[in-house]
């Protein structure tokens, strides 16, 4: 008995079709893997690139702050509030964007949730009056700020907690972990007013106006 080919109205036999569908699969599999690698590629680069543009414009926002700032004279000094790596609010007078016309209180605040962090910044607009919020850095996987200062003349150490007024610490750092980025980024921005330079710029306050002389509490 001899065996007969199966073919189709075309002339191919079964076999020929089952092999043509079978390269036809590894064809779409194959191209469906390129593109979902690529799409996988762009989602990093865009992820890293999003990332980068956080952590600029926190660099600009944190040496606008902290450049522009002063010692807070409206403070309780035996009170005073006590910045945390999570919170601290400056008297400054900010990104040249927002106009003050004068230094003016701006928070930076680290929100945590949904196993991530975020960094805000919040102000009262002096014309309106109303409270602002902004964005600044989004999907880090931690945030946290620092201080560095000396007691008495001592080394200079970076805590986490600093004690608002009339003493700002020598330097601010704001950390930065970022999966997209590999290791973390510090940004670190060096305060320059003391107390002469904050009574040039609020000459009214009651504590400038004392006929006493101020007390240098912080190492220049």
């Amino acid at each position: 008995m001899t065996a007969r080919r199966l073919q189709g109205r075309d002339g191919f036999s079964l076999v020929d079709v089952l092999v043509a569908l079978a390269v036809a699969g590894l064809v779409v599999t194959a191209g469906a893997t390129l593109t979902s690698m690529i799409q996988h590629v762009e989602s990093r680069a865009r992820a890293a690139n999003t990332a980068r543009e956080n952590v600029v414009a926190a660099d600009r926002l944190l040496r606008a702050i902290v450049d522009g700032a002063v010692p807070d004279l409206s403070e309780d000094l035996e009170r005073p509030e006590v910045w945390t790596s999570e919170r601290a609010t400056f008297m400054t007078v900010g990104p040249q964007m927002l106009a003050f016309d004068r230094p003016r209180p701006m928070t930076l605040s680290v929100e945590k949730g949904g196993g991530g962090a975020r960094l805000l910044v919040r102000w009262r607009d002096p014309e309106s009056g109303r409270q602002r919020e902004e964005e600044v850095v989004s999907g880090a996987k931690a945030l946290g700020l620092s201080y560095f200062g000396s007691e008495r003349g001592g080394t200079g150490v970076w805590r986490p907690l600093w004690p608002q007024g009339t003493r700002l610490p020598l330097g601010v750092l704001l950390r930065i972990d970022m999966p997209e980025l590999g290791s973390s980024i510090d940004i670190v921005v060096r305060t320059y007013s003391r107390m002469p330079e904050a009574c040039a710029m609020l000459p009214h306050e009651p504590r400038c106006q004392d006929e006493r002389p101020v007390a240098r509490t912080v190492q220049e």
